[in-house]
C-alpha cells in the first residue's frame, strides 16, 4: 500500500490535509515580516495645457510636441501616456524610481 493509496481511499482525509495545509500557509503569509516585501514609489508628472480658441494641430504643434519631448527627456520614466479623445491635452508620465 502506497502513501498516496490513503487518500484515494479516504477523500474526507485528504480534504482535511489540503485545507490544513492551506491554513498553515494562511497563517505564514500573514506573520511575515514587512521587510520581506519590497519598497515600491510610483510618481507620476501630469501636465495640463489649455489654450482657448487654438486649434488641435496648433497645441499639438507648439506645446504638446516639445513638452513632450523634454518630459521624454528625463531620467528613470518608463512611458508616456495621454488621452487621445481629452478636450485639454494631458501628458502623464509614471516615474519609476
Amino acid at each position: 500500500m502506497r502513501f498516496t493509496d490513503i487518500f484515494i481511499r479516504k477523500p474526507i482525509l485528504a480534504s482535511v490535509v489540503s485545507l490544513l495545509i492551506l491554513l498553515l500557509g494562511l497563517r505564514a503569509i500573514s506573520e511575515m515580516n514587512v521587510r520581506q516585501f519590497p519598497e515600491i514609489k510610483n510618481a507620476v508628472v501630469t501636465v495640463s495645457t489649455v489654450y482657448v480658441g487654438a486649434d488641435a494641430d496648433l497645441i499639438q504643434g507648439f506645446i504638446t510636441t516639445p513638452l513632450e519631448r523634454e518630459i521624454a527627456a528625463a531620467e528613470g520614466i518608463d512611458y508616456l501616456w495621454y488621452p487621445l479623445l481629452s478636450p485639454v491635452p494631458v501628458l502623464s508620465r509614471p516615474i519609476c524610481a
